[in-house]
């Protein structure tokens, strides 16, 4: 959001609405005057009006250079040097807790390491209407106590980023490239070539790019607009050759020869109304058409034709390997001073051919896609009530119906949530089976896909200068409910057995019991969840700083799997405490110390398979997380630190599948300065 529109967002968080009645309700003590008549009130709610206005003018203008003198020229260098430190008391070496996804792995991941970075950017603006960027950044896995590293290279180039020997050697990669103009023709508002956050649509069609990510999506981009009526932006997109498409990671499948990524893009779309067209209402349309072209080998002229029968003509016949259609259409009311409303129904379309992508399905259960043509829709539907009779007191609910086979392809993949619920996990919930839970800390939230989710949230909220405090209530039904699914055509994800464990996960959850957060179909599933969260934050005025938290979620969840017996139904019972106490220690240092226990009861989790009867395992598990989070702030220098310990507890219905585990010490620190 442009400069502006911040000055304005933060005007209007200074001037809250307010009504004649609530003007005369005073404090005790003070003046029984009323400092504003009933008439100045309403015009001052008219210039409130008026300001909201124009933050969504200047909002639907975004990412249009900021108009400056053109007698200045302007040249901006910014420079950002970085060192996370992990430790952990195992053998693992590297600078990511949860590594990438990779088959053949890599050498980055593990929990002993600290790690340097630097950034360096320039951004220049030679006249108003220009602005043209880059960024010099160093390549992650450099490790900061190896005076020596010449690297891994190996025998040949695959996808793993690590083949040429250059993973170790801190290289400077060219980044964040882009040209910016402004009205550089009549009915243009602006033009973007180059780099971009991909921020402009939403989760359900073409997601923002993640922070580790954010510096790499390139496209062109123009905005135009219909004055008061409509605005309009159109953009073709590169497609990321790792998740953007049918595979993962196209260079590694051999159903490929010659995988054209220059030609393979994002074709999107979106239309705006103008903030006076509707009074108080706001409707944005977006959609995103994904192409994903290879060279056909029946045509002589492609690279790895056996055709001989024809002469080549110089021209290559493409088929399209993969393709995608997104589209969402939003609702955003707030005519109401007592209410709002946020509606949106979407559709996805996804169609691999399968002469073209190799069907991983069936192999590793690993695919971003169903193998399989299919079509479907969602819709959310969210209304606010901010004060509900009593002062402080606001109301949420929610209704969501994700389609059993809706997949946002290159939607947004972390950082983002686009349901009310806390969640079964905690993080942000997503609707596609692209999300992102590798190259993160086990610190870093954990995001799940909710295709197929159906249901609704009611959130019961109070807010005051001493109190925060809120009630969840979600009933999730499944729209993924099937008895004796395809399973060569749906991705599982290495497994669908009881609840994840994010605390201790590893990649693809093969070792610790869980299973991936993608995974969102079983062969057989007839399952109901619900969630029950509280939390609380309570600000006394004991010791600096003084914040007191406290939350609590009990999660019910029920699944009859295969429906023609009973000795496979799943049932469980997922506890979940967590303490913490902030303090201001001293100025610029602040600390925050807390525990966290969990207690999981779950009936059939798991299958035991042997001895020719198949068996299934009850669980008990009981986890305890005590930590220390400490954060100082210096000007442009940041320094963070936490540390916790883990012990789990594990005991099986059969005895020789119990165990302990702990005691685990673990941290992540930082220090980040800015120059």
């Amino acid at each position: 959001m442009p400069a502006p529109s911040l000055a304005l967002t933060a005007l209007l968080s200074l001037w809250p609405a307010q009504t004649p009645e609530e003007s005369t309700s005073l404090p005790e003590g003070e003046s029984e005057s009323v400092p504003f008549t009933p008439e100045q009130l309403r015009f001052l709610d008219g210039m409130r009006e008026d300001l909201e206005r124009e933050v969504r003018r200047v909002e639907a203008k975004a990412r249009g250079p900021l108009v400056r003198p053109p007698e200045k020229s302007t040249i901006e260098v910014k420079g950002e040097a970085y060192t996370k430190f992990l430790f952990r008391n195992n053998s693992s070496q590297g600078c990511v807790s949860y590594g990438n996804p990779h088959p053949r792995g890599d050498n980055f991941s593990g929990d002993n390491g600290a790690c340097p970075e630097l950034a360096i950017s320039m951004i220049a603006r030679p006249i108003s209407q220009i602005e043209a960027g880059f960024r010099l950044q160093s390549r992650y896995g450099m490790q900061f106590a190896d005076y020596f590293e010449n690297g891994d290279l190996q025998p040949r180039t695959d996808g793993s980023s690590e083949s040429l020997g250059q993973n170790h050697s801190g290289p400077i990669q060219l980044r964040g490239i882009y040209v910016r103009v402004s009205d550089p023709l009549p009915l243009i508002d602006w033009f973007h070539a180059g780099t971009d956050d991909l921020s402009y649509w939403d989760a359900f069609t073409v997601g923002k790019i993640r922070y580790i990510e954010r510096f790499n999506a390139k496209g062109l981009f123009l905005k135009s607009s219909v004055p008061e009526v409509l605005d309009v932006l159109i953009a073709r997109i590169a497609l990321p050759k790792l998740w953007g498409t049918a595979n993962y990671n196209s260079l590694d499948d051999p159903a490929i020869v010659n995988p054209f990524w220059a030609r393979d893009a994002i074709y999107a779309a979106q239309i705006k109304t103008a903030p006076d067209l509707i009074p108080d209402l706001e409707l944005t349309l977006n959609g995103a058409f994904v192409l994903d072209e290879e060279a056909d080998t029946d045509d002589p002229d492609a690279p790895g034709s056996i055709n001989t029968a024809d002469l080549r003509d110089g021209v290559t016949a493409m088929l399209a390997r993969h393709r995608a259609l997104n589209g969402s259409l939003s609702a955003n009311y707030f005519g109401l001073d007592f209410m709002s409303f946020r509606g949106l129904l979407a559709v996805s379309h996804n169609a691999p051919e399968v002469q073209a992508v190799s069907n991983l399905a069936a192999g590793s259960g690993f695919t971003n896609v169903v193998y399989d043509t299919v079509t479907d829709v969602a819709g959310t539907l969210r209304v606010e009530i901010p004060e509900l009779g009593l002062e402080g007191v606001g109301l949420k609910l929610e209704y969501f119906n994700i389609g059993a086979d809706f997949n946002a392809i290159v939607g947004t993949r972390t950082e983002g949530d686009v349901l009310l619920t806390d969640g079964l996990f905690g993080g942000g919930q997503l609707p596609t089976l692209n999300v992102a839970n590798e190259l993160i800390d086990f610190s870093d939230r954990f995001y799940e896909s909710i295709i197929g989710w159906h249901g609704g949230t009611g959130v019961l909220e109070y807010a005051s200068n001493l109190l925060d405090a809120s009630v969840e209530f979600s009933f999730i039904e499944y729209n993924t409910d099937l008895q004796g699914r395809d399973m060569a055509k749906y991705p599982d994800f290495g497994g669908s057995t009881g609840y994840t464990e994010t605390d201790l996960y590893s990649y693809a959850n093969t070792t610790d019991r869980g299973r991936d957060l993608r995974s969102v179909y079983a062969q057989n599933q007839a399952r109901r969840t619900l969630l029950l969260v509280g939390k609380l934050a309570l600000k006394p005025d004991l010791w600096p700083g003084a914040r007191i938290e406290l939350k609590g979620k009990t999660v019910f969840d029920r699944d009859l799997r295969d429906e023609s017996t009973e000795t496979d139904d799943y049932d469980a019972v997922i506890m979940q405490a967590r303490l913490s106490i902030g303090a201001e220690l001293f100025e610029r240092l602040n600390l925050s110390l807390g525990a966290q226990l969990d207690y999981w009861d779950e009936v059939a989790r798991s299958e035991l398979v042997g001895g020719g009867q198949p068996l299934w395992l009850d669980y008990q598990t009981t986890k305890l997380r005590p930590f220390l989070s400490a954060r100082y702030v210096l000007g442009p220098f940041v320094a963070s630190y936490h540390i916790e310990l883990v012990q789990r507890d594990v005991v099986a219905s059969v005895p020789t599948q119990s165990y302990t585990q702990g005691l685990i010490v673990r941290s992540v620190g930082s220090l980040m300065a800015q120059f």
